[in-house]
């Protein structure tokens, strides 16, 4: 019951979605809580009681249980937070640059940062993501 649910959920937000581009998927319980995900190209398959979402090469397991709705939306979920506010913790500094780190380093998903980790907004995170933060720390730009 719970995959014809979220099948059906899916389906709506398809359809509202066609004919138009949007740039995110989100699996939300709120307006500013749940998973973002760069909707171009993305996959998402069921196992369980969780989405299996590949996004920019990265695979994530969501827990369908605290999702609310789902939506395809060109704002990203938390959006209001600073460019190159990895962590969320309101600053962009050398901890945000240790999380993208992390991530190109294959310790840490991109799925738990929220899309926050696409510093250089080209849906992957690579060592460019990392140049492009500390150049956004050091010069502002």
């Amino acid at each position: 019951m719970r995959h014809l649910t979220v099948f059906l959920m899916l389906a709506v937000a398809v359809l509202a979605a066609r004919g138009e581009t949007f740039t995110f998927l989100n699996l939300a319980s709120d307006a500013q809580h749940g998973s973002s995900f760069v909707a171009t190209g993305t996959k998402i398959t069921f196992s369980g009681n969780d989405a299996v979402v590949t996004s920019g090469g990265v695979t994530t397991k969501v827990s369908m249980s605290g999702v609310k709705y789902l939506e395809f939306s060109n704002t990203q979920l938390g959006a209001d937070a600073l460019k190159g506010d990895v962590n969320g913790d309101g600053m962009v500094d050398i901890t945000d640059v240790n999380c993208l780190i992390n991530i190109v380093l294959g310790t840490a998903s991109p799925g738990d940062y929220n899309g926050r980790a696409f510093i250089n907004d080209d849906d992957e995170v690579d060592v460019s993501d990392v140049n492009a933060l500390i150049a956004l720390i050091a010069g502002g730009a």
